[in-house]
């Protein structure tokens, strides 16, 4: 809870500072996502906001001409897509999002070999969980 607090202070204060559209400032909003699907009871609320976290950086990164390769866009696409993961174990169209999920590792997967390599750590830990979901 203490670090839901303090990165929602960060996310107020960059809005004010920097702007709600800007890259850092989105990229707080997905590291909130993320947060919020860690924690040690995912509940479906949770994995709701997340989703509303989540959505909203992606979304405003693509708006914004963010190339899908770029570091942040890559995190912010990553944590949609475990959100995504997370989701599908127990929702009626749990397939539906599997599949979406799937898809939006694979994209993030490609964005990482080529812009760090095969053996970069995020890399391999993208391909490990691309191979759990399949």
């Amino acid at each position: 809870e203490a670090s839901r607090q303090q990165l929602s202070d960060a996310i107020n204060a960059q809005e004010k500072t920097l702007g709600s559209q800007h890259p850092l400032t989105l990229s707080c909003l997905s590291a909130m996502g993320n947060l919020l699907t860690r924690a040690p009871k995912i509940t479906k609320e949770l994995l709701e906001e997340a989703e509303v976290f989540n959505n909203r950086a992606c979304q405003e990164l693509q708006i914004r001409g963010m190339n899908s390769k770029h570091p942040i866009r890559l995190a912010a696409l990553y944590n949609r897509a475990h959100s995504n993961l997370l989701k599908s174990i127990t929702a009626e169209d749990g397939d539906r999002l599997l599949g979406v999920a799937v898809k939006q590792l694979q994209e993030v997967h490609g964005g990482l070999v080529e812009r760090r390599g095969t053996a970069h750590p995020e890399t391999r830990e993208t391909e490990r969980v691309l191979q759990e979901a399949r």
